[in-house]
C-alpha cells in the first residue's frame, strides 16, 4: 500500500504546472466578470472589471460597455469619453453603426450645457495644452464653457497661443498650422591667422656726432633771487640802528648813576626812561635788519 501511494505522489509531482494566462486571456476573463456583474446590476463591480480588462488589452467592447453603464448611472460626460475610446478602436462594421449612434445620442444630451470642440494641428506631433493641461490626440472633447485657452508648440516652430471662442450647444472645429522658424545664418569661420612675416633686419643706429660747445653770448635770465643791493641796505640799516641803540642805552645807564639821581632825580628818571625805550626799539630794529640781510644773502647764494 505504501508503495502505491508513493508511486501516485510521484506521478502527481511529475505533471506539468498549469500555465499562467496570457494578457488577452485575462482581459477576456475580466470582461466576462463585468458582464455577469452587470446582469445582476452590480454597476460598480462591472465598471471595475471592464476597466481592468481595458487596461490589459485596449479593446472596444469594455469601453463601450462602460459608456452605456456610466450614462445610465448619471455620468454622461465620462460615458461620452468611454464611447469615444470605443470608436477609436475600430469596432467591426456590423457593430460600428450602433457605437456611433450611442456616441451621438450621448453628445446630443451634453450639448445642452457643453460645447463640442475638435482640433487638428500641423505638424501632427506638436504639443497642445488646453487650459494649461496636456491635450493628447485625438483632440476632441466636450467643455462646459464658451471659450478655451490653447497653446501649440513644437521645436523649430513658432509657438501659437490663442483663445478659442466656441458657443455652448454647438460643435466647433479648428485647424492650427505652426510656422517653422527661419534657419539661423551659418556662422562664418574666423579667418586663420596669417603666419608672422620675418621682420627685416634693423639698421644699426647712427653713430653719435660730437658737437663743439659754444658759450652763449649773454647769460640766461635767472628766475627768482632778490636784488643784491637790498642785502647791503638791510645790513647797513641794522648796523646803524644797532649803533644808535647802543649809544642810547649807554646814555640811559649813565643817568641811572647815584650822582645824577642825587642832583635832579625826577628829570633824570624821565630822561632815562625815554632813552631806554628808544634804545630798545632801535636795538630790535637793528636786529631785524641784520636778520633780513642774512636771509637775503642766503637767497642770493642758493642755487
Amino acid at each position: 500500500m505504501t508503495a502505491r501511494w508513493s508511486l501516485a505522489l510521484c506521478l502527481l509531482l511529475a505533471l506539468p504546472a498549469p500555465a499562467a494566462p496570457t494578457p488577452a486571456e485575462e482581459a477576456e476573463r475580466l470582461f466576462q466578470v463585468g458582464n455577469r456583474a452587470a446582469r445582476r446590476q452590480r454597476w460598480a463591480e462591472a465598471l471595475a472589471a471592464w476597466q481592468a480588462s481595458e487596461a490589459l488589452v485596449p479593446a472596444w467592447q469594455p469601453a463601450f460597455n462602460q459608456a452605456t453603464v456610466l450614462v445610465f448611472t448619471g455620468e454622461p460626460l465620462a460615458g461620452w469619453a468611454a464611447c469615444q475610446r470605443a470608436l477609436q478602436r475600430d469596432p467591426p462594421a456590423e457593430r460600428r453603426a450602433k457605437v456611433v449612434a450611442e456616441c451621438d445620442a450621448i453628445e446630443a444630451k451634453l450639448l445642452a450645457t457643453h460645447a463640442a470642440i475638435r482640433l487638428e494641428v500641423t505638424p501632427a506631433d506638436a504639443e497642445v495644452t488646453l487650459e494649461g493641461a496636456p491635450w493628447p490626440a485625438p483632440r476632441r472633447v466636450l467643455v462646459p464653457r464658451a471659450e478655451s485657452r490653447l497653446e501649440v508648440r513644437r521645436e523649430g516652430h513658432a509657438v501659437q497661443r490663442l483663445t478659442w471662442r466656441h458657443p455652448i450647444g454647438q460643435r466647433s472645429q479648428q485647424t492650427i498650422q505652426l510656422a517653422p522658424l527661419p534657419a539661423a545664418p551659418p556662422t562664418a569661420a574666423p579667418p586663420s591667422a596669417a603666419p608672422p612675416s620675418a621682420a627685416p633686419p634693423s639698421a644699426p643706429p647712427p653713430a653719435p656726432r660730437s658737437v663743439p660747445w659754444v658759450a652763449p653770448a649773454t647769460a640766461p635770465p635767472l628766475a627768482g633771487g632778490p636784488d643784491p643791493l637790498w642785502k647791503w641796505i638791510a645790513f647797513g640799516s641794522g648796523a646803524a640802528a644797532g649803533g644808535a641803540a647802543a649809544f642810547l642805552l649807554a646814555d640811559a645807564a649813565e643817568l641811572r648813576t647815584p650822582r645824577v639821581f642825587a642832583v635832579e632825580r625826577t628829570d633824570a628818571e624821565d630822561a632815562y626812561t625815554a632813552r631806554r625805550d628808544t634804545g630798545l626799539a632801535l636795538a630790535i630794529t637793528g636786529g631785524v635788519g641784520l636778520v633780513v640781510g642774512a636771509v637775503l644773502w642766503a637767497l642770493e647764494d642758493a642755487p
